[in-house]
């Protein structure tokens, strides 16, 4: 290693101070900066279809702001903190007496000044990329956004300025790729806001809510927080009154004590000693002493953070401003910015001085600031290729990649100043210029140490870099730092040195800290030329000769080439780097030229000695190299040291080297600790959308740990593509660049030494998605088309759509086979907003597989009104200065505000970067809003007071009854009464008054029914209620008085007319109602009229006091024809004094009261000259009065010309007519303001029922139920030709069509038809079948079915709204039932049903009448038509099944019916069949559906079963003698005889108990017990003598013959059997 002492020589520095710059072209105009123009199609850097955006922000909008509800709010966050600088070291400054205390700040644009879709990241290496941040402490984002609404549609990139038809937003937000990029710099960003800007005043931003709080305030600390910038540049250029000075300080206070930076542009004057010029516009004093209340007022905390002062100060104002700041014990040097106007006067200076805020050591007293200083990018076109006037791609340099060098070297120019750069304005440059100023030579120390610096010497410019001015800060501390030299865009990525990605990118969000100076060389020889290397696809400077090597990561790489003949240090970066004993410098560089002598050295400048340069050799640095070498230096041996500067010594060691070359591609400082990060966690795919587009999200490592994560992707070949990096959360892709198949994305963290972690990975394969997937918005649908991929392996597919940065949180929803490839899906709302489609293949049980989405926006079909107020802008004074205008819809897509006034267009003003209509404009007129989408809203009248959240009183709504229905329904405030939309419902209350009512002014409804106790309804209770549509006055019996007029009413409800028998005044003039005959309305008021006719009571009076002139009527007229009238007389009664009749010198011109009734008036009063004042009073007039409008009599003459006039009389006048005559002229014209007539009475007034005046709404005719023939080869029903048809037969709400009343006396004069039309736009047709299925299609008639038809429209809200539900039935074709019924209907006639078998008749009649209630259906379907005929056929075919002869069975059943009743008489045996066939035989009878085969059958079974009975036999001898035998005592006999007696008598015992037993069975028991007793033998030899032995036997009798003997238990059977014989018989016969 060597050590090189420094050695500056002061006289080279000024020799190279000194050479003489270039000039080409005058300095006198400089064309400002042109836009940016967006990328075409097929160009890079076009539009994503859904690439995130920013936007700007109106006041309204930050009031309804939420992360939620902001368009890609997520992506447009800026997540690197704030990087802390390390500590200043004047000695290894470029200038040591250079102070970070010097504050800077830049008003400039991002990556360029695009109105339109402005980028975190873009795939357009000409996006412009900040490569200076060591001297900038502030950014601010200056350049116009138009609101979030605005469609791409409306920017002509090539249109004059004045046709910029759309609105920039009052705030624009920080790119946050260029907050990251500040913050990893160690500088703050700062949002910008505009006062005014297109109709957005101060006003609306600055403002108390009723609790004291700043809304707008809040919302900005909110939002700025939320997406990580610092505090906002307020361009305060708005004219304001001086008493609105202290709350727009407190507002500014409020925001810095929330830790908010604001600088604020001094233009309002706002000093301690200024208050009358307080809120005045001063571009010209730049003094901060006019404007130090801002910043701080004596003795009281600090405001705002720093002033920004107007350009080109004197010394004597930055005098003025340091003294200030010094007596409020602030410092000037970081609170007030003086200014260098870059954007305007290019390198001139002219817009700048900033010479004059140095002090004796050439070192500013002031903050610097400039404004436009990416003119380097946005002015060359206009500053070195002469462009002028509008835009056009065709001189639009700065968007072509191959002209990048050229915004390269200017900027170097501008910051770190170039001792040889030409100074140029609007030229055409040649080569030879063109060449000077690409091969300026950039030096930070020349330009830092030029000893003419402080003042405009002779050739040179007045500025010669912001370098001059700022000393270079730096953020390279701790112990570990590592650079790539990436300067955040490329037209290639590089990863490891090779090609990872080969498209053009530009994210500044990567880009690496980049070196402290541009470029500090120091050297004896030759100096060597650095520059940043983008590789062979950039177009270099030609003349410097190097071979371009491009990245080794990222987009860059640093070269250094050139003449190497002396050694060439090059200081690269300030820093403060602890050095331990791990401590290693690794550097991986590409020697592109040939092997030589020469090394290159790490140089080292270490704190403790700034003098000297410490070089360690980088080992065979001179050997050319293949490719990228990394070679790592211990700095072991310096532990405890602290690095001040890193950078690089080239030494050509023995020999000089032409076209030497080294590219430096990493330079790295490690500590010896392991900084690698864990595996990230979290990573999935948000969304992939059809275009190859995706949404990736992970969890997001502190930045201690983290310092950007890299997203890469290995293609289905193999291939790794880097596709970004970001230190954040969330990333958007722009592209797979066509990939098919599988594709395998990437996550890495990378750590503060540059190593990355282990990749999370995640597969999704193109293959097995849906592709091509197309889709159409609709209204109220979105209908998607889309290609099945053939790896598509799923049960079926799933459609979601779900609504983006919106409070929508519904999802729809539906499903489709696998093999579906269209599908519509209803969604209900047309209101523009944005949503997200995915189709996604499901499992069968429902899982998601995979998803692809498609994003877009909803069709807008809907326009909200307007419901601002007048505004005030301005100072004071009249209206021209107040500046009162309209305050801008609220609404975010309005584009045009269309002032009506009766009915005709007066104004319309499109939505651009300039005021709105006045208030004098807007007045009286009806305010109508156009969307972008060109809907027009319902108009709205302009209020010239907003409507506060005033609470609603008792004062308001007198009657208690009425305050607690209005306030519980409608809410406690004006405004929310005013925004009740639907029904007061009053119904059952007892209310009494309604005066109040009208604040309601959007109920559709009231209903009243049952307020028994309201007496009278008068005609200005419903002022200004023009939504009004319904009154229900059911049940009102005590109304005396009902006046309702100039409504938008059409319907009145009231139950029964008569009920109303105190109702004698009514007057429903001028309404909307239908009164053509048969309408509830005329027979209301024809039911009136009638109790009207036929009153007979007293005289109705009412009391008259105060003002009766209020309540009359007015003419105007003179004595003399051709003299002129008083104009406008109406105001002299309209009790307003403001308000004037005035007549032009006329004498003899008069105003003629009519009262309406005679009074007696006591006192009148008349007021004159209105705000002309003595000019204007009449020189003389009579005050008249008449009853009959003819003669009048003059009351008194008044001779003076005062103000007014008043009169007291002795004695009242009764007259109706009154008359204010002119008699001698005024000196101007003559004004009368007011005729007041006041009087004390009662007047007698006559019943009366009006009506007149109406002008009736008119509806579609559109039928609840449309009925319709099938017709096999028919035309469809098409519901929008039938609703067009329904809108030519327009009809009002009772049915009545135009030409039914177009001649009736109650419509009202020019009453028009189209004008009366009520209905809004139809968007949509649904046609819904039975089965639920949906379609926009026209309605088959070959087919039966029922339909509903929705026609919608989403006028409402934006929301589907059906005007009209119809239901459509297609018949089913009859004619064949018909024919079945008549046929059956005849057959009935004729008889054919008598003695049919009943089941039949029963079936017969009940298929009839279903049939005949079939075709009284009017949707019955042709199958329910078909089997209806064919259930009527089948029985009508059965009429011929006729009953049988029932004779015989009625016969038998008699017989058995006999036997039935002895039933008991007869052995159980045969009784059971004998009652079931009795029953069956009964049951037959009964029957009208017998058959005779069954009838035979039956009649068969009961003779038989009567024939099986068997009477049951007599027992009584047989018990006699076991009773006798029971009783015998046998002791006294033998045991044998006793014996045989024992079992005779168990024998005879069991016949007894044997219910079966026959008569034989019994007597012969009966002659075994008998003969038993009779065989007993006593023991002593003797029979019992005294036994029966004639009793015991059974008793016989003749037989029936005379021959046969017949026991009793078989009488009846032969006769029985007989009986059968000879039934059959004859049955038979």
């Amino acid at each position: 290693m060597k050590h090189h002492h420094l050695k500056k020589s002061v006289s080279a520095l000024l020799a190279l101070s000194m050479m003489a710059a270039t000039v080409a072209g005058t300095m006198s105009t400089v064309y400002a900066g042109g836009d940016t123009l967006p990328a075409r199609p097929g160009e890079a850097g076009y539009k994503g279809e859904n690439q995130p955006s920013m936007h700007g922000h109106r006041a309204q909008d930050l009031l309804d702001w939420s992360p939620e509800t902001d368009q890609y709010a997520e992506f447009m966050r800026a997540q690197v903190p704030q990087q802390d600088r390390i500590a200043p070291f004047a000695q290894t400054q470029a200038n040591p007496l250079l102070v970070e205390d010097v504050k800077s700040l830049q008003l400039t644009s991002d990556y360029g000044n695009g109105f339109f879709n402005a980028y975190q990241y873009n795939d357009q290496f000409s996006d412009y990329c900040f490569n200076f941040w060591q001297y900038v402490d502030y950014t601010a984002s200056w350049h116009g956004m138009v609101t979030e609404s605005a469609p791409d549609s409306l920017f002509d990139p090539e249109a004059e300025w004045w046709e910029r038809h759309y609105e920039f937003g009052t705030l624009n937000m920080p790119n946050p790729a260029y907050t990251n990029a500040a913050h990893k710099n160690g500088s703050q960003s700062l949002g910008c806001i505009f006062f005014p800007r297109g109709g957005q005043h101060t006003q609306l931003f600055v403002y108390k809510d009723e609790n004291g709080n700043f809304p707008v305030a809040d919302k900005l600390i909110e939002l700025a927080n939320y997406y990580g910038f610092d505090g906002y540049f307020i361009n305060a250029e708005e004219q304001l009154p001086a008493d609105f000075m202290p709350l727009y300080d407190e507002f500014v206070s409020y925001m810095t004590a929330n830790g908010m930076y604001i600088q604020v542009y001094a233009s309002n004057p706002y000093g301690q000693n200024n208050q009358g010029s307080w809120g005045g516009i001063d571009y010209y004093n730049k003094d901060a002493t006019v404007f130090s209340n801002w910043i701080k007022k004596p003795g009281c905390e600090q405001g705002a953070s720093s002033l920004y002062m107007n350009p080109d100060p004197s010394k004597s104002h930055v005098d003025g401003s340091v003294a200030i700041m010094e007596s409020l014990g602030l410092d000037a040097r970081n609170t007030v910015f003086n200014t260098l106007e870059a954007g305007q006067t290019g390198f001139s200076g002219t817009r700048g001085s900033l010479y004059n805020t140095y002090d004796e050591n050439l070192v500013p007293r002031t903050g610097i600031a400039s404004l436009g200083a990416s003119m380097v990018y946005t002015g060359m076109d206009e500053q070195l290729f002469g462009h002028s006037g509008a835009n056009n791609y065709d001189e639009y340099k700065r968007g072509d990649p191959d002209y990048q060098k050229y915004v390269f070297s200017r900027e170097r120019t501008f910051w770190s100043g170039s001792p040889d750069a030409p100074m140029y304005s609007n030229v055409n440059a040649d080569e030879e210029l063109l060449g000077k100023v690409v091969n300026a030579t950039a030096d930070p120390v020349a330009t830092a140490n030029d000893p003419t610096r402080g003042g405009n010497a002779a050739g040179k410019p007045q500025f010669r870099g912001m370098s001059a001015f700022i000393s270079e800060r730096s953020v390279v501390g701790g112990s570990t730092f590592y650079t790539n030299f990436n300067t955040g865009h490329g037209m290639q990525y590089f990863v490891d040195g090779e090609v990872s990605n080969d498209n053009q990118w530009a994210n500044i969000n990567i880009q690496d800290i980049l070196p402290s100076w541009q470029w500090w060389i120091d050297t004896e020889g030759t100096r060597l030329h650095a520059e940043f290397d983008y590789g062979e696809k950039y177009n270099k400077n030609q003349l410097q000769n190097y071979t371009q090597v491009g990245g080794y990561n990222g987009g860059s790489s640093l070269v250094v080439n050139g003449t190497l003949d002396e050694e060439n240090t090059l200081r690269l970066y300030k820093t403060d780097l602890s050095v331990n004993e791990n401590t290693k410098v690794s550097v991986t560089y590409n020697k592109a030229s040939a092997t030589d002598s020469s090394k290159m050295e790490l140089a080292v400048i270490f704190k403790n000695d700034p003098n000297t340069v410490v070089t360690f050799n980088v080992p065979q640095s001179g050997q050319q190299t293949d490719g990228w070498v990394t070679k790592e230096i211990s700095l072991g041996d310096y532990a405890g040291e602290e690095i001040a500067v890193l950078g690089f010594n080239f030494d050509p060691g023995a020999t000089d080297i032409e076209n030497y070359q080294m590219n430096i591609g990493e330079l790295k400082v490690t500590d010896g600790t392991a900084y690698t990060p864990e595996k990230p966690t979290g990573f999935k795919i948000d969304k992939a959308y059809d275009t190859q587009e995706m949404y990736l999200s992970w969890d997001l490592a502190d930045y201690n740990d983290v310092q950007k994560y890299n997203v890469y992707a290995e293609m289905s070949d193999g291939r790794e593509v880097y596709l970004g990096g970001t230190y954040d959360d969330v990333f958007y892709v722009k592209s797979l660049y066509g990939e098919e198949g599988p594709v395998t994305l990437k996550l890495t963290a990378v750590g503060k030494d540059g190593t990355e972690s282990e990749a999370a990975e995640l597969v999704y394969d193109f293959s097995k998605q849906v592709k091509n997937l197309q889709v159409e918005e609709k209204p109220g649908y979105l209908e998607a088309t889309w290609e099945n991929a053939a790896d598509l392996d799923c049960a079926g597919l799933r459609l979601d759509v779900n609504f983006e940065y919106s409070d929508k949180e519904e999802t729809y929803s539906m499903t489709v086979d696998k093999d579906a490839t269209s599908a519509k899906v209803m969604v209900p709302v047309a209101d523009g907003t944005q949503y997200t489609l995915s189709v996604s293949a499901v499992d069968a049980e429902g899982n998601e597989l995979s998803s692809v989405e498609h994003g877009g926006r909803v069709l807008d079909l809907y326009s909200d009104p307007y419901t601002g107020h007048a505004i005030v802008n301005g100072k004071g004074g009249s209206e021209a200065s107040i500046g009162l205008s309209m305050s801008p819809p609220e609404n975010q897509d309005w584009w045009k505000i269309r002032l009506y006034k009766d009915g005709q267009m007066v104004k319309e003003h499109m939505r651009e970067d300039k005021d709105l209509p006045s208030a004098s404009e807007a007045e009286g007129c009806d305010v109508v809003l156009v969307d972008y989408s060109g809907n027009v809203s319902e108009p709205r009248p302009f209020q010239m007071e907003k409507v506060e959240n005033t609470e609603i009183t008792r004062e308001m709504i007198p009657d208690e009854a009425l305050f607690n229905a209005v306030t519980a329904q409608a809410g406690t405030t004006v405004e929310e009464a005013a925004a009740f939309a639907g029904t007061l419902d009053l119904s059952g209350t007892n209310v009494k008054d309604l005066t109040g009512i009208n604040l309601l002014t959007n109920v559709t409804a009231v209903n009243l029914t049952d307020c028994k106790e309201l007496t009278e309804i008068t005609e200005d209770m419903f002022d200004n209620m023009q939504a009004l549509k319904q009154i229900n006055i059911t049940g009102c019996s005590g109304l005396q008085t009902l006046k309702i007029t100039g409504t938008s009413a059409d319907e009145l409800v009231y139950g029964d007319a008569a009920s109303f028998e105190n109702l004698l005044f009514v007057d429903l003039s001028n309404n909307r109602f239908d009164f053509s005959e048969g309408t509830p309305e005329r027979a209301f008021v024809d039911a009136v009229q009638e109790q009207i006719d036929n009153y007979d009571g007293p005289a109705v009076t009412v009391p008259v006091s105060g003002n009766v002139a209020l309540n009359g009527s007015i003419t105007a007229d003179t004595v003399d024809d051709w003299n002129t009238n008083f104009g406008t007389p109406a105001n002299i009664i309209d009790g307003n004094t403001t308000s004037e009749a005035s007549a032009a010198g006329t004498i003899g011109a008069y105003m003629t009261v009519d009262l309406g009734a005679p009074m007696p008036v006591n006192k009148w009063v008349a007021y004159l000259g209105g705000v002309n004042g003595a000019n204007c009073y009449p020189g003389g007039f009579t005050v008249l009065y008449s009853n009959d409008n003819k003669n009048f009599t003059e009351l008194e003459s008044i001779t003076e010309k005062v103000p007014s006039v008043e009169r007291t009389l002795q004695e009242p006048v009764e007259a109706r007519y009154w008359r204010i005559r002119l008699d001698e002229r005024a000196q101007w014209s003559s004004i009368v303001t007011e005729f007041e007539l006041y009087a004390d009475s009662e007047i007698e007034i006559e019943p009366s029922v009006e009506y007149s005046g109406q002008n009736p709404a008119l509806y579609p005719n559109v039928e609840e139920k449309v009925l319709l023939e099938k017709k096999l080869n028919g035309e469809a029903f098409d519901p929008n030709a039938y609703y067009e048809e329904a809108l030519q037969n327009a009809v009002t709400n009772r049915g009545t069509s135009v030409e039914e009343f177009a001649d009736a006396e109650w419509i009202a004069e020019g009453y028009n038809p189209d004008t009366a039309m009520v209905a809004k736009e139809l968007h949509q047709i649904k046609v819904t079948d039975a089965n639920g299925n949906v379609t926009m299609d026209s309605i088959p008639t070959n087919e039966a079915g029922t339909y509903t038809v929705e026609y919608i429209t989403f006028a409402e809200n934006g929301l589907e709204t059906a005007m009209y539900t119809q239901q459509v039935i297609v018949k089913a074709v009859t004619s064949v039932l018909e024919k079945v019924v008549a046929e059956a209907e005849q057959m009935k006639a004729d008889g054919a049903l008598e003695n049919t078998m009943e089941a039949v008749v029963e079936e017969f009649n009940a298929a009839l009448q279903a049939a005949k209630d079939l075709l009284a259906k009017e949707d019955a379907t042709q199958a329910e038509l078909n089997a209806a005929a064919v259930r009527l056929v089948q029985v009508m075919n059965k009429v011929d099944w006729k009953q049988g002869d029932k004779t015989i069975l009625e016969v038998a059943v008699d017989v058995a019916l006999s036997i039935n009743e002895n039933l008991d008489q007869y052995v159980e045996e045969g009784k059971q069949e004998f009652v079931d066939a009795l029953a069956n035989a009964q049951a037959l009878l009964e029957s009208g559906n017998a058959w005779q085969d069954d009838i035979d059958a039956v009649t068969d079974a009961l003779i038989e079963a009567m024939a099986n009975l068997r009477m049951a036999p007599n027992k009584d001898i047989l018990n006699d003698m076991i009773e006798k035998a029971e009783g015998t005592d046998l002791s006294g006999y033998t045991e044998d005889s006793a014996a045989l007696l024992n079992a005779a008598l168990e024998n005879a015992k069991a016949v007894a108990a044997n219910g079966n037993a026959t008569q034989d069975e019994v007597d012969a028991a009966a002659d075994t017990l008998n003969a038993a007793l009779n065989g007993l033998v006593f023991v002593n030899g003797d029979n019992n003598s005294d036994a029966d032995t004639t009793t015991g036997g059974a008793t016989t009798t003749p037989a029936g013959d005379g021959s046969t003997p017949t026991k009793t238990g078989d009488a009846g059977v032969a006769g029985m059997r007989l009986w059968q014989f000879s039934a059959r018989a004859r049955w038979c016969s």
